[in-house]
């Protein structure tokens, strides 16, 4: 579907849309001209939140939250309008619809009050201590637009929140910021009991890059929801540090696929050799995209060892996407042992 049929079909929606646009020759510039709409959401958190957990079970795919009337002049890639100057009473009436009872009235405000330039700093932390927990989430994400670190310190404060949504908002949001006050905070996240906060969490820790995460982030792959398990893998990878090797391989083995899939992409960022044969013992797994992974990350490994099995496994192959994926890896690898690298 073309994007302004999208437009004309859900007006005035929040959407989780595919991108299913091919890059042409050595463009490498993405458009957002063909899509697949995934479902409609009722508002921007749940929008942003369920095209997260589709990434998760889908890592391979491309998910956006989109709003049909922020987007229907122009792609994904495409930057927003730019920021302008409010008029006289514009920030209180817009804050005045931050508390409509109507959901889509006060995501508008929202946004609306994030083009403002400056946006309004003042009003939405104060926000923050609003009795409303539906005002305390909104403007928790909201703040994730502005890059303002003077935001850390109250959103610290509502990682403790009653509800678990304000809880989640507050950490993506620190994660947006990058304020390395944020690191303590977030790793006792890792204990909360909502799972969707605790992968949140990770997935912060993640984007703040601090090695005080890293054991705790060891520790959450152990966790009994999938979710935290992937975004703990996810993070470590980040984080670059090889005491997360073996804890890694160990989850080379587990049941749910988006782990398997995670754990093989990181392993091959990681480029820690003791992770070669376990990879090459999962060629033969049983997701055709955790083969792929793995056929990724032992290119990433290299070496004469690895190539000679990548091409046995390579010829047995039964999954076409995953064999193009193993040709393209092989003639890599020949190369580098070409030139001499390792």
């Amino acid at each position: 579907m073309q994007w302004h049929e999208v437009c004309e079909h859900y007006p005035e929606q929040w959407l989780i849309v595919e991108d299913l646009s091919v890059r042409v020759g050595a463009d490498e510039q993405r458009y957002l001209d063909e899509v697949a709409v995934i479902e409609p959401c009722p508002d921007v958190r749940a929008a942003h939140r369920r095209s997260q957990q589709l990434h998760y079970r889908h890592p391979e795919r491309e998910f956006y939250p989109v709003h049909t009337r922020h987007h229907a002049g122009w792609g994904m890639s495409d930057p927003l309008p730019p920021r302008r100057t409010p008029v006289p009473g514009e920030i209180e009436a817009l804050y005045c619809q931050l508390r409509a009872e109507e959901r889509r009235t006060q995501i508008e405000a929202g946004y609306a009050l994030m083009r403002l330039d400056p946006p309004p700093l003042e009003w939405l932390l104060a926000a923050l201590q609003d009795e409303d927990w539906r005002m305390r989430s909104i403007v928790a994400f909201l703040l994730s637009e502005t890059g303002e670190v003077q935001a850390t310190e109250p959103l610290i404060a509502l990682l403790g929140d009653a509800h678990a949504s304000v809880r989640w908002d507050a950490a993506n949001t620190l994660g947006h910021l990058g304020d390395q006050r944020a690191v303590l905070p977030l790793i006792r996240c890792l204990r909360d009991p909502a799972a969707n906060v605790r992968w949140c969490a990770a997935w912060a820790l993640g984007t703040l890059r601090d090695k005080r995460a890293v054991e705790p982030l060891i520790q959450a792959l152990a966790d009994d929801d999938s979710g935290v398990q992937h975004h703990a893998a996810e993070a470590l990878g980040n984080l670059g540090d090889a005491r997360a090797t073996l804890p890694l391989i160990e989850k080379l083995d587990d049941a749910d696929v988006g782990v398997r899939q995670m754990v093989a992409l990181v392993l091959g960022l990681l480029g820690d050799k003791r992770a070669t044969a376990p990879l090459l013992d999962h060629l033969q797994d049983a997701s055709n995209h955790v083969r792929q992974y793995v056929f990724q990350a032992l290119g990433n490994l290299g070496g004469g060892e690895v190539l000679v099995r990548l091409r046995a496994a390579a010829q047995t192959e039964a999954d076409s996407a995953v064999q193009a994926t193993a040709i393209r890896v092989i003639e890599r690898v020949e190369a580098h042992l070409e030139r001499g690298e390792p």
